[in-house]
């Protein structure tokens, strides 16, 4: 039977954090949401307390001041950066790595057949990974989980009313789908896009819808992910109200050397796709710059709410460490 090490990052976001604050090691510390609304990582300290997963943080502000617990606002680059260098040192360690999310992978243990083989693979690996990149981590399991959706979305710190401010955010959570297909080696057949106001204002008119579109082939390149937003943004979109979510999900996936095409598609690829999301994924995960789409926007005139973030300490000159 295939002997798979999953590797899960222990509570990642905050070990994040932690990593550069260690005058935190024994504080309770929570990271938040989008738009700092719910806890979404808990240490142990603040586990210890009784913070459960998800409650808004409005909900524990009595708590927050009464233990002194340290409350961050997601900081997606550093975690991605983070993330990056964790993997790179399973690469290290295994023939062949799978990511699975930002804080888990699956490393190929097919040629250790023994059980204790495997259990001090898992020390090494352990030991390995806090060592040198001060995240720990722990599993073993028999065989790898199957992911059955990708989900890109935010709330909104500012309210959107405009059609192409909306436009640009599902452009950009359709560019991380991507990203995150090319990542896992998957391709998707299925996208859907939804918007929604928020549930919380009686005050406002209340409207949420979404469409699904399924593609012609499976796909895993950003152009025809935003294509295929825009066509189902176009259809549920209503003028008229405040919008505090939206985003996409993409479903239905396949294995990119194992789709087989209908005898009647209309199977158009765009030219060099595969070279072209390779070299966008090379320049961008690299910290050489950064490339996006126009379909992006170049101002944003939309953001979220982050009034705890911590400082970019890997990925900005400015926010590095200095030590005195």
């Amino acid at each position: 039977m295939p002997v798979f090490a999953l590797v899960d990052c222990n509570n990642f976001y905050v070990s994040c954090e932690k990593l550069f604050r260690p005058d935190l090691k024994h504080t309770p510390v929570v990271v938040l949401s989008n738009n700092d609304g719910c806890v979404v990582a808990r240490s142990k300290e603040a586990k210890a307390l009784g913070i459960k997963m998800g409650v808004p943080v409005f909900k524990i502000r009595h708590e927050i001041e009464r233990h002194g617990i340290v409350t961050f606002s997601s900081n997606y680059s550093f975690y991605a950066d983070m993330s990056q260098r964790v993997m790179s040192i399973l690469e290290g360690l295994a023939p062949r790595v799978e990511v699975y999310s930002i804080d888990e992978a699956f490393l190929d243990l097919a040629d250790a057949d023994s059980h204790m083989i495997r259990k001090r693979f898992s020390v090494v690996v352990e030991k390995t990974v806090r060592e040198l990149n001060g995240i720990a981590c722990l599993g073993l399991e028999e065989t790898p989980a199957i992911k059955k959706e990708i989900v890109c979305s935010r709330s909104f710190g500012e309210r959107i009313t405009d059609f192409h401010a909306m436009r640009e955010a599902i452009s950009e959570y359709a560019t991380r789908g991507a990203e995150k297909l090319r990542g896992e080696g998957r391709i998707a057949k299925q996208l859907t896009v939804f918007i929604r106001t928020s549930p919380f204002n009686n005050q406002e008119p209340q409207y949420s819808n979404a469409a699904t579109l399924e593609m012609i082939t499976p796909t895993d390149d950003t152009r025809s992910l935003i294509e295929a937003a825009h066509r189902g943004l176009e259809t549920i979109w209503k003028e008229g109200f405040r919008y505090a979510k939206g985003g996409i999900l993409l479903s239905d996936f396949y294995d990119p050397n194992c789709y087989q095409p209908e005898l009647f598609d209309d199977v158009k690829d765009k030219p060099k796709s595969k070279e072209l999301m390779q070299a966008l994924d090379h320049i961008n995960q690299k910290g050489l710059g950064k490339i996006f789409f126009a379909a992006q926007g170049i101002q944003k005139g939309w953001s979220m709410k982050r009034g705890y973030l911590s400082p970019a300490y890997t990925t900005r000159w400015s926010d590095i460490p200095k030590v005195s």
